[in-house]
């Protein structure tokens, strides 16, 4: 029974070049094999008269070229038939020698019959024993990661050559590395004119901080993926969101244009994929920007673990159908995601998340409407051009010491022009800094500029911006405060009850701040809804900060608290102190009231009052 053969098919073009032999000349392969006018004829000799006859096996069968992949080792064949009055190619393994798999062409023309199919493979096997010359593909994307040399995989493989230097020595940065082509499914193959990306970039993109960075932030993954192999970064991950209307599509499709096509087909994916698809995209990829396009399509989703995964440049450890741990997949560069809203919104609310995805949002990257769609326009019909040039030039002019150094002194200009920092600025300046040396070795390789002043100073402003987010107890505070407005009325008012079935615990206005006493089962429930994965890490910052008022070796204190049935009774709370100004967030006291309280002060209609009206000040 045949076995399942994978190969890919298509119809030769007509201008195609192949080792097809001309119609006019008559080749002898083997003892047995002619080929001659598209057909295949075998030569048989009469063994009592020693006649020989030549007699039609059937038309052309040729295997036109032999691939060897270079990621696993992989010998394919590119092998042509005649049908019909036309060529055809399928692409296929060696297993195509399997007397049985070689039927499964005759569904596609081939003239490949139960009475000829034997013979057709054994033709095949001493055809392929005079094909001299070996084709390499590639599929991984990137930096090679075995050996010293500096090699490249993109459409095609680059690595160093020998350059003449200033002086007139000659500098041979030449590697014992055969070339190869992509055989993946992205299209990156360079299209249309440099020129004219060229072109569009200094008219479009130049003088335009968002849109250099973008830029930028593209080739990023070369010089992040390049550095990895020599330190221990991170996959760079950067989320930029806002509405339809600023020009997000556009900033990331100018970010990857420079590597392959802007596009699904290309380098441009999109987040509603499942996570198995979107590996064998990220998966061996050390240097090639990606895009993850619109998280707000992939709904009902945490992207806690796939943010952690990212960064971290590794899939989970899995088993194979043995039991065996497979080999993990790894990668390495530069992502970037867009979005409607913030990408942690739908995610853990750990600092350690915060810090790993810088996030750029509702920034106006495009002057207007006419300005964003004469970028897509040019650079859907040309791209791929700069990616390969810039790796060109990295791997003939880099020096690691130099960039070691170079990196180091953009980490100490970013942390410098941070005005505001916290715990994580140092670590977040690193990732900045690799950006900001990227647009250096541009400026190197171009004859463009980028502005680095004004790229430093875009960098910085946006993560002053969003400094006050980052820290966990900023964000929890932040989130608990909220909560506390939100359910302002199941609190105790100083001598007033609270409004509703349950009470939430008690406001006290002290001389220096708002004292918020929580119900510890309440809180605990806020946190766990908030996405907070460990409410004991959220307390220990809040505690940190002064913010949590707890007794000696706990997190909580006893409060008296007015229970349902108007009597004070002794509950566990969390202790909160926040500042009066939160009072001015609630303006007007609940109209309703739990009425079955004996002893309430409250009128059915009472009037507006503010919190700041009612709450008396306590020593």
């Amino acid at each position: 029974m045949a076995t399942k053969l994978s190969y890919k098919y298509e119809l030769l073009p007509n201008a195609a070049v192949t080792t097809l032999p001309n119609a006019s000349d008559e080749i002898k392969i083997g003892s047995k094999f002619i080929v001659t006018k598209n057909s295949l004829y075998v030569q048989e000799t009469d063994m009592e008269t020693g006649t020989k006859t030549k007699s039609k096996l059937s038309q052309l069968v040729w295997i036109d070229k032999v691939y060897r992949t270079l990621d696993n080792g992989t010998v394919l064949l590119e092998i042509l038939f005649y049908s019909r009055g036309q060529y055809h190619r399928v692409s296929t393994t060696r297993e195509i020698f399997n007397e049985k798999n070689i039927m499964l062409l005759t569904e596609k023309g081939a003239d490949v019959r139960g009475d000829n199919y034997k013979r057709i493979v054994a033709f095949l096997q001493q055809q392929e024993q005079t094909i001299q010359q070996t084709h390499y593909l590639h599929t991984a994307l990137g930096w090679k990661q075995t050996g010293d040399e500096l090699v490249y995989y993109h459409y095609h493989s680059l690595s160093g050559k020998s350059i003449e230097e200033p002086s007139g020595s000659v500098r041979d940065t030449r590697v014992n590395e055969v070339a190869s082509i992509y055989s993946g499914p992205l299209a990156i193959q360079p299209t249309g004119q440099f020129e004219v990306w060229k072109e569009t970039i200094r008219q479009h993109v130049l003088g335009r901080p968002a849109l250099e960075f973008a830029l930028v932030y593209g080739f990023t993954s070369v010089v992040n993926g390049l550095l990895s192999k020599y330190l221990p970064l991170e996959v760079l991950l950067v989320h930029i969101y806002g509405d339809s209307s600023t020009g997000k599509t556009t900033a990331s499709r100018l970010a990857i244009s420079s590597f392959g096509k802007p596009s699904a087909d290309g380098l441009l994916k999109n987040w509603n994929a499942t996570f198995n698809a979107l590996m064998k995209v990220i998966a061996h990829n050390h240097g090639l920007p990606i895009v993850l396009d619109e998280s707000s399509t992939k709904t009902n989703s945490d992207f806690t673990s796939v943010i952690y995964q990212l960064a971290e440049g590794r899939d989970k450890n899995r088993l194979n159908s043995d039991i065996e741990l497979r080999e993990q997949e790894k990668w390495s560069g530069a992502f970037l995601s867009t979005g409607e809203h913030r990408l942690t919104e739908k995610s853990n609310q750990n600092s350690g998340l915060l810090v790993r995805l810088p996030e750029f949002g509702n920034i106006a990257w495009t002057d207007s409407a006419a300005h964003a769609e004469a970028i897509k326009n040019a650079l859907e019909n040309n791209y791929g051009h700069a990616g390969p040039q810039f790796v060109q030039h990295v791997i003939d002019t880099f020096e690691e010491e130099a960039w070691r150094a170079q990196l180091e002194e953009w980490k100490e200009r970013v942390v410098e022009a941070m005005t505001i920092k916290d715990g994580f600025s140092e670590r977040i300046a690193e990732k900045y800094a690799v950006m900001l040396l990227t647009g250096q070795v541009m400026n190197d390789c171009f004859d463009f500029e980028i502005q680095l002043d004004s790229l430093l100073e875009f960098i910085i402003e946006n993560d002053q911006e969003n400094i006050g987010t980052r820290s966990l107890e900023s964000k929890s505070l932040d989130y608990l405060q909220q909560k506390i407005v939100k359910h302002h009325a199941k609190f105790n008012f100083g001598d007033r009850g609270f409004s509703g079935t349950a009470c939430y615990g008690a406001l006290k206005k002290k001389q220096d701040y708002l004292e918020v006493s929580v119900v510890k089962t309440i809180l605990d429930t806020w946190l766990s809804e908030g996405g907070f994965s460990s409410n004991q890490v959220v307390l220990k910052g809040l505690k940190k900060e002064g913010i949590l008022d707890n007794e000696a070796g706990k997190n909580t204190r006893q409060r008296k608290l007015v229970g349902e049935e108007g009597k004070p009774a002794k509950q566990t709370v969390y202790v909160l102190k926040l500042p009066h100004e939160l009072l001015d967030e609630v303006s007007t006291l609940p109209q309703t009231h739990h009425l079955s309280r004996p002893n309430s002060v409250f009128m059915d209609n009472p009037p507006a009052q503010s919190l700041e009206d009612i709450l008396p000040d306590f020593d």
